[in-house]
């Protein structure tokens, strides 16, 4: 079903960017991370992930005038790590983020219109194999940070230069990606 979403509107899209905080105009990425969970927690090291994570996206920030803008999909896995990270990007590297956190499912749709929350992106960075199904969709180049076989299937099939294999990808390799694609 999430294939066929249809696109979002374009006034849902702007109030979406209205309510971030975003002015008309103003560029942004999206970036949707998740805590691990049980044997994943084992086997990954999410300090690492996060400190990569959130120095490639200092760097784009600066680099191309971007705003980030966090992208909460299930709030009691994804709104703690996206809060640390819009936190870290501000006080280790001065740079203001967006955090998108809907407390339901619906809240979630409607906030993102059917990928309205990253309508105007100019890439989507995601562990969360949906994010990346929206962006997809709406024709946003998807970049995945992959812990799941879907998400490799998915950015394998449309975008394989920008598959990030987690753990292992370094804050250069995601860096050379985000370029590539802004």
């Amino acid at each position: 079903p999430a294939f066929m979403m249809l696109p979002c509107r374009e006034k849902d899209a702007e109030r979406v960017c209205r309510s971030l905080g975003l002015s008309d105009g103003e560029r942004y990425f999206a970036v949707s991370l998740r805590r691990f969970e049980g044997a994943q927690r084992r086997a990954y090291d999410e300090e690492a992930l996060l400190r990569n994570v959130v120095k490639a996206c200092a760097h784009t920030a600066k680099k191309y005038s971007l705003v980030p803008v966090f992208v909460v999909m299930q709030p009691n896995f994804d709104r703690e790590i996206s809060d640390i990270a819009a936190e870290t990007l501000k006080t280790q590297y001065g740079i203001e983020s967006r955090v998108i956190a809907p407390s339901s499912g619906r809240e979630l749709y409607t906030a993102l219109c059917g990928y309205g929350g990253m309508h105007g992106a100019e890439f989507v960075c995601s562990m969360r194999l949906h994010i990346l199904i929206y962006a997809c969709c709406g024709a946003i180049p998807p970049v995945g940070l992959s812990i799941d076989p879907k998400i490799d299937a998915l950015v394998g099939a449309v975008a394989p230069s920008c598959l990030l294999r987690i753990p292992g990808a370094t804050s250069e390799e995601m860096i050379d990606i985000f370029d590539s694609v802004t």
